[in-house]
């Protein structure tokens, strides 16, 4: 009986599939966590699609910290290439539909591992003989790194899809949300909240099939 209900399920997989239109799309991310570029697999059913696919993070120096209330923004950088590869997923459903213009609104989830950079500057000597301000001493910069740490990136939005021709699409996606983290250093205790709001700009092409 589990046999005949597997067989169903996957021929029920099959059909539905069928219908399905196949694209591929290949987008730049400015995120939250910092860059990557993915390549998706996209399902479309009507006006609902579902995409998955892989993502690849780029190390990218910043200033540190970057504020007070995002102690992980723009701080992700890969130590090996595992932690350059992450995973997306998500889902859209199309508000309007014009002759080459398509407006949707999306889901789109991210998943990182990979280490976070962290900057601190320590005093070295003082510069004047009664030091008083923080500018009257010289300092040292020291790099560190923790981790690994997962990230979850949930971010809801609007897209826009630009038709050039029947195979080939712009595709542009605006949004915010949330991202969770979850420190796996048992080294290093993080101490500020282990969520932060987040941002999306993507812009990448679409292959139909």
């Amino acid at each position: 009986m589990k046999k005949l209900r597997l067989f169903f399920g996957l021929l029920l997989l099959f059909t539905t599939s069928s219908f399905a239109q196949l694209s591929f799309e290949s987008n730049f991310n400015l995120v939250h966590i910092g860059r990557n570029q993915n390549i998706l697999a996209k399902y479309q059913w009507n006006k609902f699609s579902v995409l998955a696919g892989i993502k690849y993070n780029f190390n990218k120096e910043i200033s540190f910290p970057s504020g007070q209330r995002h102690f992980f923004k723009k701080s992700f950088w890969a130590l090996d290439f595992k932690e350059h590869i992450g995973l997306e997923f998500g889902a859209q459903f199309v508000l309007l539909k014009k002759t080459n213009v398509e407006l949707f609104t999306f889901y789109q989830a991210q998943i990182t591992k990979s280490h976070i950079r962290h900057e601190s500057y320590y005093a070295l000597f003082p510069l004047v003989p009664y030091p008083q301000p923080e500018s009257d001493y010289a300092y040292t910069l020291s790099k560190n790194f923790i981790g690994p740490v997962w990230a979850l990136e949930n971010n809801f939005g609007i897209g826009v899809n630009v038709n050039f021709t029947d195979f080939l699409y712009l595709s542009t996606k605006l949004g915010g949300g949330l991202v969770f983290y979850n420190n796996t250093d048992p080294n290093n205790f993080i101490g500020s909240e282990m969520w932060e709001l987040s941002e999306l700009f993507s812009m990448g092409m679409g292959w139909n099939f």
